[in-house]
């Protein structure tokens, strides 16, 4: 390039450069401008639109500061505790005979015995949840807190002592559940045992409305407490005496507990290596569920999952082939036929996921790069809680034992 050039080409950038830089600060001023007339029009408005400044009501009490050391029942205080009925009318037991717990929130206001039990429980409720919570913090007051819940629960029991009244019967059960629920959280399983044991008996007999929701619920937790304690035999009995109430009038309500009392079984059973009887109970709980209808088939997509597990340890290409597209037919409906989120699906398939048949079915039903990426590492090590949790050990495993 001759030098004559270079001097012209420096000059037009120059000129370049200066009209860029005054373009630039005439935008700058712009959206200065504009930002500013913003800024005024919402300050206008916001003058304009400002509430009135109303007098509260008489008789109005700030609230006071929540103090966050205090115990979480004042800080939240729940209206029930300072609710009383005047002593003339105390005598008056004619809403007590209520039955059913829906009708509880009326009931307490009205019925003398029950509003003392109500907050009784209440004041058990908070400290339970205080006595976990010190727990799963390792807090200084463990010890102090979970004796003050189990005192309250005591008290319950005394206070209510023969039940006179229906709902009586539904706050000594509450009494049990809160007292079971606390000794598992300590891993006292031998008295969360004892008083579910005192729950279920209860519930059998309550003579409150619609109580079987509560009864299947409480056997599973007896299932649970028995299998942590190694009684595994009468864990499987105890879901054989549950099981029934999935056929009853409350069946649509109590499939929810049923179907995860039948998991938890086969999952123990599965992690134990007992994978034939796995399999029999599998088949045993769809056999009872295939032809519910839809809203009564509770863990139907789970179970299946569980017998695909099963069948691709054991190597059955035909047989898993057959059940995912019956698991498809089943979920024809939904959004997808293999979501991200599923606790089973698609890594119970792991130890068939190359075989060219199961992977067409995998490519079909849309699984998604990112859970077929992890079939390997899954028929490696296991299926695994988002805690970490073992659910399911590796496919092939029935001589495997859990560490």
């Amino acid at each position: 390039m001759h030098k004559g050039d270079e001097s012209k080409r420096t000059a037009l950038d120059r000129v370049d450069d200066h009209e860029y830089q005054k373009s630039m600060r005439y935008i700058l001023s712009a959206l200065t401008t504009l930002t500013l007339a913003i800024s005024l029009a919402q300050s206008a408005t916001a003058q304009t639109t400002a509430a009135p400044n109303v007098s509260p009501p008489p008789g109005y009490v700030e609230p006071k500061p929540v103090d966050p050391d205090a115990p979480l029942i004042e800080q939240q205080r729940p209206e029930i505790l300072d609710f009383d009925i005047p002593a003339a009318k105390r005598a008056d037991l004619s809403t007590c005979r209520a039955d059913a717990t829906y009708q509880l929130d009326d009931v307490i206001k009205t019925c003398w015995p029950l509003l003392q039990a109500a907050k009784l429980f209440t004041r058990l409720d908070f400290a339970a949840h205080e006595a976990k919570e010190s727990l799963r913090r390792d807090k200084n007051d463990i010890a102090e807190n979970k004796t003050k819940a189990l005192a309250l629960a005591t008290e319950l029991v005394a206070l209510i002592g023969e039940p006179e009244f229906p709902l009586e019967h539904y706050y000594l059960m509450k009494s049990y559940e809160t007292k079971a629920h606390l000794h598992k959280a300590f891993g006292e399983f031998e008295k969360a045992l004892e008083a579910v044991d005192k729950r279920i008996a209860l519930l059998i007999d309550i003579p409150v409305y619609d109580m079987e929701f509560h009864l299947a619920f409480a056997h599973h937790n007896r299932s649970q407490y028995l299998l942590e304690l190694g009684r595994r035999a009468e864990a499987r009995q105890n879901f054989k005496t549950a099981f029934p109430l999935l056929f009853t009038a409350s069946g649509y309500k109590n499939g929810w507990p049923i179907s995860n009392h039948s998991e938890t079984i086969i999952i123990d059973a599965l992690r134990s290596g007992d994978h034939d009887f796995a399999l029999e109970a599998v088949n045993s709980y769809l056999a009872a569920t295939e032809n519910m209808e839809k809203g009564m088939q509770f863990g139907l997509t789970g179970h299946i999952d569980l017998k695909l597990y099963i069948l691709a340890g054991r190597g059955d290409v035909e047989e898993v082939v057959a059940l995912i597209n019956e698991r498809n037919a089943q979920n024809a409906g939904r959004y997808s036929l293999c979501p991200n989120s599923g606790r089973y699906f698609p890594y119970v398939l792991a130890p068939l996921h190359k075989n060219p048949k199961i992977a067409e079915k995998l490519s079909a039903m849309k699984c998604s790069a990112k859970s077929l990426a992890k079939m390997d590492d899954v028929a490696g090590k296991g299926i695994f809680s988002y805690g970490g949790k073992t659910q399911l050990l590796p496919p092939r495993s029935e001589t495997r034992t859990l560490e």
